[in-house]
């Protein structure tokens, strides 16, 4: 998750920041955090504090509908697990992809860190498919119903081979 939200170059620069510092040395997590902070100009306690030094995971429940009258992608997005002290809302900067056809898609960052968003993107045509978090970088659980159409789309055109499995199992069901 942390690479996704980093990216190659934040990532590998950390990676070698980190092991210059502490090579032969015993480390702790916070060790580890600062190297990539030290990489990547990025304040990531936040991000160790939720996936660390916290319990539980997302769940999320997608949906998402095309404004003929504004053009527009509304996708809405609720964090539905139960939140308490160990249990936070998490924030999760991510993705969401919009697949016009074959080979035409766009990527939109968000940030998810409420109960309830929802999403306004502007798009000309109604996409084929939509999908959050594309690459699978978070680690979540994800309740997004689809139409039949887009998940036969996603089974044959989604890059990600776990979008792939779950739309294989919806088209099954």
């Amino acid at each position: 998750m942390l690479r996704g939200l980093l990216g190659e170059e934040g990532w590998w620069k950390g990676i070698r920041i980190y092991v210059a510092k502490h090579k032969f040395q015993v480390v702790e997590t916070d060790d580890f955090r600062k190297a990539m902070e030290e990489a990547t100009g990025k304040d990531l306690k936040w991000f160790f504090d939720q996936w660390l030094y916290k319990a539980g995971h997302p769940e999320l429940k997608v949906r998402w509908h095309y404004e003929d009258a504004d053009k527009t992608v509304r996708v809405k997005v609720e964090q539905t697990q139960k939140t308490n002290e160990q249990t936070p809302l998490f924030r999760l900067p991510t993705t969401l992809e919009l697949t016009e056809a074959v080979g035409r898609s766009r990527v939109v960052p968000i940030v998810i860190d409420g109960t309830n968003q929802e999403f306004v993107i502007p798009a000309e045509i109604k996409p084929r498919m939509v999908q959050i978090d594309p690459n699978c970088w978070m680690v979540k659980e994800l309740d997004f119903e689809k139409t039949a159409e887009e998940n036969l789309f996603q089974l044959q055109h989604a890059s990600c081979v776990i979008c792939r499995v779950n739309a294989a199992r919806a088209v099954r069901n």
